[in-house]
């Protein structure tokens, strides 16, 4: 081996000195540790390009790498050696390779000089035998089947060997060579090999049904090594012998007397197969007279042969038995013997009875409508004896057929029908048939079969109640399951399979065609249909079909899905005035379509109002004594209708009950009176000239409030005359010298009431010259800057107080909020439905308007005339302020002057701390609609009553309040009073202008018409424009609109129209309400001073 390797190496040098220091060794695996491979140096001609010197000095090194641990190298001399076991199936690289190369890097450098060279070196592990053949299992059985044919094989797992080349696997044999068995192997190219054991001879279970064989592996190392596998063999059976009688035909005799049921004989055959295949059963040849089959029989286990009916004795014929022998294999194989039977003659034998039933089964069949008569079977009778023995005579005893002979055929019957069948009684009858000979003693033999009545479609379905009542509930969801019907048919078969449907009508339901479940097919509601009612139907598969119906009536119950419902959804109502507490007013009517305590209806006021009272069944009564003149608009409340139902549902109507006038209030002349009942005329005075008017009031309504002037003394109706509708005092004829003096007559007014009430007042005229007093100039100046002074500094004075005022009063809610976070707090005001006295509902929302409107009151520089005036920003029409102002001016609570409250326990019972916090905060939306309100002074003089010749000192307004209303602060209240009254006055009532017009407070003088421009006159301030007939002296309402007096919004911060005279301090003092004079009338002439 070492000259080997030596002299691989010198080639290898020689080749490696021409490739540029590559080097090859090839060495056995297995080698010992530190075995000397070869010299690095001497062997790649590396020292013979070195000098001695540079080869004393070099160093040689192995480089890291996959094998650099296999090997080690003398660094000096560069001797090459194994440092570990080098087992070549054990290397990755040489796994499963023929070649087996293992590459190292050796470097040789100089230990002083520059000198590094890099030798490659390949060296080559050769394979030794060291591995012997193994099959994965030292033993294993394989079951072959004795079918296999000659040449078909069987694979077996073959042994391994990881020895390569020679070493491996070379051959198989087999051990005993006698044996019908060969060996077939195959190598593969990766060193592999797989071996099949070959059927050499035909196999036969039943001879050999196994074999013990040993399967030898040896490879073609050396020495050589084998792997042993112990196979046993198991010849498996297949079915391929037949069962084999021990004779192929038989012959016994039998006398004719044998028992029913007696074994006449006994075969048996045999099967050398295994198992399933050699077991064996036996039976009757099919192939064979029914005669026989009907007669004999054979026990299937045991091959016993017995009579199932008596043997008949027929000379020279006996009977032919085929018996069948089989195994119990899939496809089992059959062998056959025949018997011959001879009957032995034993004397008078029984009558023998064939009965053919007329079908193809085992009973005979009939139609239950088959007509009386019908056939049902054929009997024959044979009896083989002779003279009396051979007679035969047959006979039936059944109630519904009967035997019947056939003519012309000796000893035939049929069975007919002798009554109507009906399936549905009697589906199967037992016939029996008795036939008997003649013979001594007779013989007689029976036979049995059974009739079936076959069904017609002759009965329909049959509900199993005519009537379904159903309840359930309204509001079902689609497909809810209302009830289950069911019907029966006493049919059978296709006549008795039923189909349900509802009649076309019912489409409110479906139903289940085959189980009758009858559902919902929308949701139902009671309210449209309490109750339904339909029929359903049941029909048969027959031919042809039959129908059953029923009736279904489905009752819905209630739900309480309706809430009650008004009759109309605004009632208005009236109710006399005075009358005692308990006054049926009338009722609300509310219907709910619901039944049952559903639509049981209740009735309650929203809000509880203290003079209505609402009782439940909706009728409406007076709790209090009512007066109209205290609530001139009525009352207006909700009323709730709630049912009975759980939950509970309600709707909601509005009444309004109107308070209707009696006539409880007298008329009350305003002027004259006691304190102010004097007129000043000049004589000149043309007639007709209009001189002054009886102003009067009533606060009835209606015709109570239509009020009649006249005159009392008729002496004086010469000089005056009175319009009985208007109380315009006008001059009756010309005057003269002798009329100038003091003309006092009684002037009365009276209502159109029943009864009538009625008011008197002394009017005093006084005629006097047509040259009126001129006061100073330069006094009146005076006294007029001094008005304007006071005025000035009384509004200053007043505004600084009440921008104080309402300063606190802010600061003090804003900490009781903050301490009260969760108490009661004011509810924002909500404007009242507007409710007209027909029913009409006007609903206007709350909307921010003060900026819309702005009041101005404008003096003309044409002598004293001032003229007020509303400005609409948007440019509405004058009819549309009163609107705007009712969604600006929200209505508070009635106040104690008019009346008792209608307002529920709950509104009296909030705070007085969130009234007062209300009041205040309408006063300051109605202090910024003021802002835009501008009254200022007459530009010229003003001319006191304190001149006048009948009132002294006294100096009168003219407008019916005190001096101390008059000069309490910046801006004339009354002014701005009076122009809001007359906007809120009722649309149609007698005494609102249809318009404000451009001259409606122009004071013309008396005799402008005919005097010039330049003459002066003192204009007395309290003449008194053109009175209407009506109206009251107290606040004047909108007929459809619920709200409060302005003096109950400012509480008191200006003169009410209630406090006219509280603060008069003249005795010619009078009020004039501006709401009840026409603005556009023609002012009195010649009213001077």
């Amino acid at each position: 081996m070492e000259k080997f390797v030596i002299t691989y190496t010198v080639v290898c040098c020689f080749v490696s000195h021409v490739l540029s220091l590559e080097l090859s060794y090839t060495i056995p695996e297995e080698g010992n540790i530190s075995s000397y491979i070869g010299n690095v140096a001497n062997d790649s001609s590396l020292n013979q390009s070195l000098n001695v010197s540079e080869r004393n000095n070099m160093k040689y090194t192995i480089l890291d790498g996959t094998y650099a641990s296999y090997f080690n190298v003398n660094e000096r001399t560069s001797s090459l050696f194994i440092s570990k076991r080098l087992d070549r199936e054990s290397l990755q690289e040489c796994e499963f390779s023929t070649s087996c190369e293992l590459p190292i890097d050796i470097v040789a450098q100089s230990i002083v000089g520059t000198f590094f060279k890099k030798i490659k070196v390949k060296i080559t592990i050769t394979d030794i035998n060291d591995h012997e053949p193994k099959f994965p299992e030292s033993s294993m059985s394989l079951e072959l089947s004795e079918a296999f044919v000659v040449g078909s094989s069987s694979p077996i797992v073959g042994a391994v060997d990881i020895d390569s080349g020679d070493n491996s696997v070379q051959k198989y044999f087999l051990k005993p060579e006698e044996t019908p068995f060969t060996l077939n192997f195959v190598k593969y190219v990766d060193g592999s090999s797989s071996v099949s054991l070959v059927v050499s001879k035909k196999l036969d279970r039943e001879t050999v049904d196994g074999y013990q064989l040993q399967i030898i592996a040896e490879d073609g190392g050396n020495p050589k090594f084998t792997g042993t596998l112990h196979l046993n063999v198991i010849i498996t059976d297949i079915n391929d012998n037949p069962p084999s009688f021990n004779q192929s035909t038989y012959s016994i005799s039998v006398r004719e007397d044998t028992t029913v049921g007696n074994t006449v004989f006994n075969v048996m055959a045999t099967d050398p197969d295994l198992n399933e295949n050699g077991m064996v059963t036996y039976k009757l040849s099919p192939h064979q007279s029914d005669n026989i089959k009907q007669i004999f029989a054979i026990n299937r286990s045991t091959g016993s042969i017995f009579t199932l009916k008596p043997l008949v004795y027929t000379p020279g014929e006996p009977y032919k038995i085929i018996v069948e022998a089989n195994d119990g294999a899939t496809i089992p194989l059959m062998t056959q013997a025949t018997i011959f039977v001879t009957v032995l003659d034993s004397g008078n034998d029984a009558p023998v009875i064939n009965v053919n039933l007329l079908s193809n089964t085992d009973m005979a069949k009939i139609s239950e409508n088959a007509s009386v008569g019908a056939a049902v079977a054929h009997i024959a009778v044979s009896d083989d004896d002779t003279d009396k023995n051979g007679e035969v005579t047959c006979s039936i005893q059944h109630d519904v057929f009967r035997l019947e002979k056939i003519t012309g055929e000796e000893n035939e019957y049929k069975v007919v029908v002798s009554k109507s069948l009906d399936r549905e009684k009697t589906e199967i009858y037992k016939v029996k048939i008795v036939c008997e000979d003649a013979g001594s003693p007779a013989k007689n033999s029976t036979a049995e079969f059974n009739v079936k009545v076959l069904d017609e479609n002759d009965h329909r379905p049959t509900f199993q109640s005519y009537k379904y009542e159903v309840v359930i509930s309204e509001n079902n969801f689609v497909g809810a399951s209302i009830v289950q019907v069911s019907a029966l048919d006493l049919d059978i078969g296709k006549n008795a399979e039923i189909v349900y449907s509802v009649e076309p009508s019912a489409h409110d339901f479906k139903i289940d065609t085959e189980t009758g479940n009858i559902h919902a097919n929308f949701i139902l509601d009671r309210e449209k249909v309490p109750y339904m009612e339909f029929r359903v139907l049941s029909k048969d598969k027959g031919s042809p079909s039959l129908t059953g119906t029923a009736v279904v009536t489905v009752n819905l119950t209630d739900v309480n899905d309706n809430p009650p419902k008004f009759n109309k959804s605004v009632y208005v109502m009236h109710a006399k005035e005075n009358e005692e507490p308990g006054y049926y007013v009338g009722e609300v009517i509310a219907h709910d379509i619901d039944i049952g305590k559903n639509a049981v209806v209740n009735f309650v006021a929203e809000p509880e109002i203290e003079a209505i009272k609402v009782l439940t069944d909706g009728s409406i009564f007076t709790s209090l004594t009512l007066d109209r003149e205290a609530r001139p608009h009525g009352y207006s409340f909700n009323v709730i209708a709630y049912d009975g139902g759980n939950p509970s549902l309600n709707s909601t109507a509005h009444v309004t009950v109107f308070v209707v006038d009696e006539n409880d209030n007298d008329p009350v002349i305003k002027f004259p009176t006691a304190e102010n009942g004097t007129v000043q005329m000049v004589y000149e005075k043309p007639t007709n000239s209009v001189i002054t008017y009886v102003i009067a009031n009533d606060n009835d309504t209606g015709d109570n409030a239509v009020l009649t002037f006249s005159i009392l003394q008729h002496d004086v109706l010469n000089t005056f005359r009175i319009n009985p509708k208007t109380g315009e005092i006008t001059l009756a004829r010309a005057l003269s010298s002798n009329d100038m003096k003091s003309h006092t007559f009684t002037v009365e007014v009276e209502d159109s009431g029943a009864p009538k009430r009625k008011d008197r007042q002394n009017l005093t005229i006084i005629i006097s010259s047509n040259k009126p007093l001129v006061l100073p100039r330069k006094e009146t100046e005076k006294d007029n800057a001094l008005i304007v002074v006071v005025i000035v500094c009384v509004t200053v004075i007043l505004s600084g107080a009440i921008i104080m005022g309402i300063f606190l009063i802010r600061r003090m809610d804003k900490k009781k909020k903050n301490k009260k976070r969760n108490t009661a707090t004011p509810k924002n005001d909500k404007l009242y439905d507007s409710i007209h006295k027909n029913g009409t509902i006007h609903r206007d929302d709350m909307v921010d308007n003060e900026n819309k409107i702005s009041f101005s009151t404008h003096a003309t520089s044409n002598g004293i005339k001032d003229k007020t005036q509303m400005q609409l920003s948007n440019g509405h029409r004058p009819e549309e302020v009163t609107q705007t102002v009712d969604r600006v001016m929200a209505p508070s609570p009635p106040s104690s002057n008019y009346g008792r409250s209608a307002y529920s326990g709950k509104k009296k019972s909030q705070s007085s701390q969130s009234l007062q916090n209300m009041q205040m905060s309408r006063l300051q939306h109605h202090q910024s609609n003021l802002q835009t309100l501008s009254i200022p002074q007459n530009s010229g003089r003003k001319h006191e009553d304190n001149h006048s010749e009948t009132s002294g000192e006294t100096n009168d307004s003219g407008r019916g309040g005190s001096e101390s209303d008059i000069h309490s602060s910046g801006f004339n209240h009354s002014a701005e009073l009076d122009y809001m009254k007359n906007r809120y006055s009722p649309v149609n009532s007698p005494g609102r202008p249809l318009l404000i017009k451009e001259n409606m407070n122009k004071l013309m003088h008396p005799k402008e018409r005919y005097r010039s421009q330049n003459q002066q006159y003192l204009v007395q301030n309290n003449c008194h424009r053109q009175y209407t007939n009506g109206g009251s002296s107290g606040p004047t309402y909108k007929n459809n609109v619920h709200w409060n007096s302005i003096s109950n919004v400012l509480n008191g911060s200006m003169a009410t129209i209630d406090d006219y005279d509280d603060d008069t301090t003249t005795s010619g003092s009078y009020v004039v309400d501006d709401q009840e004079l026409d603005l556009d009338f023609n002012p009195p002439q010649d009213c001077v001073v």
